[in-house]
């Protein structure tokens, strides 16, 4: 099949988006893994040194007032003689305040609020403090009281998102700060706010500990056009000592850093899902089947399975759509090559999945009128095909000897980022000239390679030589040897599930996650494959863990050199390391025997095992990595995951974890499944209904800008069209680029 190279471009990322020279540079590759004789090491991947800046801003304490401008205002150097405007980066930004509030375009806004400051000299209460009960007030968001000895202003600042677009991970940053002759030193506190850490009361997602100090003040998560008297407000302190009598006097200069994105969106819609005066759009959205989603690399193209006619044109019946997220667009890859399109039973048209550049759709389908490949009258089985949108050809991938179609169902199929490899899981037993006499109803996994028109039968004990091999339990339905296959970007490595003994030197019989490396496997006695779900000492998985469940879901890195999955076994990281009853999601090197690589994902940011009871209490279900296995996201229901205080969010959210993150960063899990209903409204987690089942999808093109996820729910409190039916939905997850602690000045 003809295939489109990949798109030159991103949809709502840091190019398209932010006119602004930030700095890139390399910092090396993912360094988790040991190198793997059969196994690459990890792909090394530059690393943005840090998020961009959006603008810049000079000010003054003069004893009396607290004042902003922009560093590029004229008046800026006359007022702050020891910053050096030119450094701070010559970006749009506008300061307001005494009452008058911002309103450029295209620029972030900040404002001291009227009314919301207290000063002190040598410990005494100044003139000029406007808020009623003094420093005490505030003195936890201000970082405790100064000492008799000291001075310090304590201001509260509001921060605005002028632009047309979501402002991401923002915080402020302070890189200059002067004193005047009549002060001799000057810090910023540390608050000592429990229930707010560093003063910020935006998205509560950021709310950390320890404390993130000195120079930095989280902004969080800010929706588009910013209203009048809506932002993120925050209490800004200095504290500093003077000579006896005189005045607390100094200059500073910061920058707000983020990043603009497209917020949250549907791609169940008849169009673009394009902010208005509300947000999303008050477009009806149509409804998805719960089902797998996915999304191309670049955030473009988004696939999922509807009977919605507003999308399909074709009444009620059942097709794979694929959504273009810049134009609205929607086409159906459940089409024969002439075009047409099929008549496929609802129920078989399942678990769609696309290529890196969005040409290349794979799904599962079947049906007496569902003729696809143009082979005559095929099953009523489900089979597997995919469908080459530059070309309009679509091909039965799940062929027999023969060329035809599979004699039983197959289904889950997931192509390779290239387009050219497929995976999926069988029943058939005539994919296989090799396959054994009277073995039937038995799962098996199957790769097949688009170019060269060969099938693989991958699900062997290792060592066999294919079927023909020894050491094979028996087979039934719950025993079955592939599940749920998925690969890297070239189809080289697979990551499955068995309940096979497929390792036959391992004496696990447990429902084990394995690894498959086809470059390592010459197809005539020495399939290579080993089992990666061990302890990190390399292990039976034991414990309270189901057997036949605890596993199920699994994903392997594009790169190939990481693998994750989740368990319910109490002894993943040694014995009595989780708590009876939680699922967990767990990352580990994709190589044999490089078990002490695992790591726990859903950890808090202080470590710790994450809070709930019972599986569904915990992290679950599917499970979706970035290129280099950076960044991983998944379902949970805890609700200490992305903080220790303030953040309880009710029922299952999205969470997306960057696994180079600690806790001296701002964040390391956050939640992802979160949207702003209206433009003056704070943006809310999700409520109502998560297809917690369905398999999600994450768009991290290259892990040095910003990415989506795409993943299925029936909201309830986004808005009255979002509300209700079942909806494909993709939201952004960040910036990859580290927020480091700014140096103390």
């Amino acid at each position: 099949m003809a295939r489109l190279g990949p798109k030159a471009w991103r949809w709502g990322t840091l190019a398209g988006l932010v006119a602004a020279g930030a700095a890139f540079g390399a910092s090396g590759c993912l360094g988790s893994t040991e190198e793997s004789t059969r196994l690459a090491p990890p792909t090394t991947v530059e690393r943005a040194v840090e998020l961009p800046v959006l603008g810049a801003f000079v000010g003054s304490f003069d004893g009396e007032e607290l004042t902003i401008l922009p560093a590029d205002a004229p008046e800026a150097a006359v007022m702050a003689p020891g910053v050096n405007a030119q450094a701070l980066v010559d970006l749009v930004g506008e300061a307001c305040g005494g009452g008058v509030s911002c309103t450029g375009t295209n620029r972030v806004g900040v404002e001291s609020i009227s009314n919301t400051k207290v000063a002190l000299t040598n410990g005494v209460e100044s003139a000029s403090s406007t808020t009623a009960g003094g420093w005490a007030t505030f003195q936890g968001s201000c970082g405790g009281t100064p000492s008799s000895s000291q001075s310090g202003v304590c201001q509260q600042i509001r921060v605005r998102n002028l632009y047309g677009q979501q402002l991401e991970r923002a915080y402020i940053e302070l890189n200059a700060l002067a004193v005047s002759s009549t002060t001799t030193s000057v810090f910023i506190p540390a608050p000592v706010n429990t229930t707010s850490p560093n003063s910020f009361t935006g998205t509560s997602d950021f709310g950390l500990s320890p404390v993130v100090t000195n120079g930095l003040w989280r902004v969080g998560e800010m929706g588009d056009n910013s209203p009048t008297g809506s932002g993120t407000n925050l209490r800004w302190a200095f504290w500093g000592t003077t000579p006896a009598g005189q005045s607390f006097r100094f200059t500073f200069g910061f920058v707000i850093r983020g990043l603009l994105v497209n917020g949250t969106q549907r791609a169940t819609l008849a169009g673009v899902d394009a902010p208005g005066s509300d947000y999303p759009s008050r477009t009806t959205g149509a409804s998805s089947t719960s089902n797998a989603v996915a999304i191309s690399s670049d955030g473009r193209y988004v696939v999922f399975v509807s009977a919605s006619n507003s999308l399909t044109g074709q009444g009620t019946a059942t097709h794979v759509v694929r959504h273009d997220m810049t134009n609205g667009s929607n086409a159906l890859a459940t089409v024969n090559s002439a075009g047409t399109a099929q008549t496929c039973t609802a129920a078989t048209v399942t678990n769609p999945h696309i290529s890196a550049d969005g040409n290349i759709v794979v799904f599962s389908a079947g049906g007496a009128s569902c003729d696809l490949a143009g082979l005559g009258a095929p099953p009523t089985t489900p089979q597997i095909y995919a469908h080459d949108f530059s070309s309009g050809g679509t091909i039965l991938v799940s062929r027999d000897t023969a060329g035809s179609y599979a004699d039983a169902t197959s289904t889950i199929p997931r192509v390779s980022g290239d387009g050219n490899v497929v995976v999926f899981q069988s029943a058939a037993t005539d994919l296989d000239p090799d396959y054994p006499v009277g073995r039937t109803a038995c799962t098996e996994g199957y790769r097949y390679d688009i170019p060269t028109d060969s099938m693989f039968h991958f699900s062997a004990p290792r060592g066999s030589d294919i079927f023909g091999g020894g050491g094979w339990s028996a087979c039934t339905s719950t025993l079955y040897s592939a599940q749920q296959p998925d690969l890297n970007s070239d189809g080289t490595v697979i990551a499955f599930l068995s309940r096979q003994r497929l390792d036959v030197v391992d004496s696990d019989t447990n429902a084990d996650v394995y690894v498959y490396d086809h470059n390592a496997t010459n197809g005539v006695g020495t399939v290579e494959l080993w089992p990666v779900s061990r302890t990190s000492g390399g292990a039976q998985l034991s414990g309270s863990g189901t057997a036949a469940s605890a596993n199920a879901h699994h994903t392997i890195s594009p790169d190939g050199s990481l693998v994750a999955f989740t368990s319910d076994h109490t002894n993943v990281l040694g014995a009595g390391s989780s708590t009876t009853g939680r699922r967990h999601v767990y990352r580990r090197s994709a190589a044999e025997g490089d078990n002490s690589t695992i790591v726990r994902v859903d950890d808090t940011v202080l470590n710790t095992e994450a809070n709930g009871t019972g599986v569904a209490g915990t992290s679950f279900t599917s499970v979706a990595m970035s290129s280099s296995g950076r960044f991983l996201a998944f379902w949970s229901a805890a609700t200490n995951l992305a903080s220790v205080t303030g953040f309880t969010p009710s029922g299952t959210q999205l969470y997306v974890c960057d696994m180079d993150s600690s806790v001296v960063l701002l964040r390391r899990c956050w939640v992802a499944s979160t949207a702003q209903p209206t433009a003056a409204g704070s943006f809310s987690n999700l409520t109502g209904t998560a297809a917690t089942g369905s398999r999600i999808g994450m768009a991290y093109g290259n892990d040095t800008e910003a990415g989506f996820v795409v993943y299925q729910a029936s909201p309830s409190g986004w808005g009255t069209t979002l509300n209700g039916s079942n909806q494909t939905i993709v939201s952004p997850i960040g910036d990859p680029r580290g927020q480091a602690v700014s140096p103390s000045p």
